[in-house]
């Protein structure tokens, strides 16, 4: 029987359920001159524990507001610069940490089909992710997919009127 060598750990075994997954043994039948399978099953698996691990401690690293951690920063909305039925056409209402809205909005602009503008941009706020959140759920009702929203000019206005007051 023919060995297969694992490209992690280096040891030869054949190519049995017990060394390798089945997806490799298909390719070794496919490929019958290959002298490696890739990560053997015991390898492949550690790899996959690893790899989980360091995808939790990620997501725990990207907390937004960990207790007692205040962000300084801006709320923004931004929306289409063509004339659109403005109820037809959400607006983003987010935050920036600090006060660099034009990168946001150039990321945006990427992958949307409209031109986009800001529409508001506020003063440096503390805590401004509370405040981001007490937004998104005054406009809950309005909402229309993660932080974009269906608002119309006095909801803009209102959005404006709340941050300026802080």
């Amino acid at each position: 029987m023919k060995l297969f060598k694992c490209c992690s750990c280096g040891i030869e075994n054949p190519a049995t359920l017990e060394n390798y997954f089945p997806t490799q043994i298909k390719h070794s039948q496919e490929r019958p001159n290959a002298s490696s399978l890739g990560k053997c099953s015991s390898c492949a698996k550690k790899y996959q524990a690893d790899y989980s691990e360091k995808l939790k401690k990620k997501k725990l690293s990207r907390n937004r507001n960990p207790i007692g951690f205040k962000k300084k920063g801006t709320i923004y909305i931004i929306g289409p610069s063509e004339n659109v039925n403005e109820s037809v056409f959400p607006y983003k209402i987010g935050i920036t940490i600090g006060t660099n809205i034009k990168k946001r909005l150039c990321a945006l602009q990427t992958s949307h089909w409209m031109n986009l503008e800001i529409y508001y941009k506020s003063p440096l706020l503390e805590d401004v992710i509370k405040i981001e959140k007490y937004l998104h759920k005054k406009y809950l009702q309005k909402k229309v997919k993660g932080e974009w929203f269906n608002i119309n000019e006095n909801d803009i206005s209102s959005i404006i009127k709340h941050c300026e007051s802080i």
